[in-house]
């Protein structure tokens, strides 16, 4: 006997909007002519959407469609739900004959009537956009990082070349952008449209006399580099660089010398006991992986969670999407206009919080 469905998990239900409003998309805008410019980059999402879609529904068994002409059972659901919607509308009413009086009435359009847009197409139109949201980093710092100088320094010399391009062109289209902001000491920026990312990306490449070693390089904001975290319980409160230093020694074929403590607070259990998050190195995430971040640690041991999944322990010892950032308080810059706000401060603001003395080099914005 089968037992019951797994509850799915939020990305799943995520997914599972994203494919069913995509669908729609194609549903409505398929075989229609003329479309405009925003309705042909919505298409172009959604069949791409709908392709991951199929390819990703087929692996689950409770997708599947008992009906060959349906890729799968969601397919059909939506196009079951368009039926009965199609059937269930009412005729229109015969129309009524006008009156004298009322054909002559003029029609008023009040100014408050404000156009509707549905959630879906509003969310598909975000999704569209995405791309033009990235990051300006420095090749030359670890972590793509630049100062709050530094980038005054980037700004001036990219609003030369904006009046460069003007003086050179009036009638040429200007880049143009909609707000810039910082995301764990690296620059955001958030472009207005196609031709100004592409322009952005050309010209960063190009900018003269800046500092020693800048490589500057606009990229999508999956392409920040990022330094591996790692939490872990340490079941007795002792100080943060005793725990540290205890489990640097006593796992001598783990690399963690480099190895920094970002956050600690006190664990909810009854027990007592402190949760640590660790910045950790590639090399020591590759070698506690297989072992499930099992190490040593005073009379017993302790397991670290990692962001990478492993099969094999059904995800125990595994860190939650995005739980890292948000326990340290680093904001995810999405592709709203609510969230992208620009920051007059310095860096720091959306940096990752560092415990006093923990290190870093001259080239970082200043730590929060």
């Amino acid at each position: 006997k089968r037992g019951p469905r797994k509850k799915p998990s939020k990305e799943g239900l995520k997914a599972k909007s994203r494919y069913k409003a995509a669908v729609g998309i194609c549903n409505r805008l398929e075989g229609k002519t003329n479309l405009s410019e925003e309705e042909t980059k919505r298409l172009a999402w959604a069949r791409e959407e709908v392709k991951s879609g199929r390819a990703h529904f087929a692996s689950r068994s409770w997708c599947h469609s008992l009906n060959s002409a349906f890729a799968n059972r969601i397919e059909e659901h939506i196009a079951e739900k368009r039926q009965r919607s199609t059937e269930s509308e009412p005729k229109a009413p015969t129309k009524k004959m006008k009156t004298k009086d009322e054909a002559e009435k003029p029609k008023v359009k009040h100014a408050d009537v404000k156009p509707t847009t549905s959630r879906a197409a509003a969310a598909a139109n975000e999704v569209a956009k995405r791309h033009l949201i990235v990051a300006l980093i420095d090749r030359s710092n670890p972590l793509g990082q630049m100062t709050q100088e530094r980038w005054k320094v980037v700004e001036m010399k990219l609003l030369e070349a904006l009046f460069s391009r003007m003086d050179a062109d009036p009638s040429e289209p200007m880049p143009t952008f909609d707000g810039a902001g910082w995301l764990g000491g690296v620059k955001i920026l958030k472009c207005k449209d196609d031709p100004s990312l592409t322009w952005v990306k050309k010209a960063v490449r190009t900018l003269p006399n800046l500092w020693k070693d800048a490589k500057l390089e606009v990229v999508d904001r999956s392409s920040i580099p990022t330094v591996p975290k790692a939490k872990v319980v340490i079941p007795r409160v002792v100080k943060p660089e005793h725990a540290l230093r205890l489990l640097q020694r006593q796992n001598p074929d783990v690399p963690t010398s480099d190895w920094r403590v970002l956050s600690v607070v006190k664990t909810a259990n009854s027990e007592g006991g402190q949760s640590y998050i660790l910045q950790i190195n590639k090399a020591a995430d590759d070698i506690l992986y297989a072992r499930f971040g099992k190490m040593a640690w005073g009379v017993g041991s302790v397991f670290l969670r990692l962001k990478k999944r492993h099969p094999a322990d059904g995800n125990e010892n595994t860190l939650e999407k995005g739980e890292v950032e948000k326990d340290l308080g680093i904001e995810e810059i999405m592709a709203t206009p609510q969230v992208l706000q620009e920051v007059e401060g310095s860096p720091a603001q959306h940096s990752e919080v560092n415990e006093p003395g923990a290190g870093g080099t001259s080239g970082e914005p200043p730590q929060k």
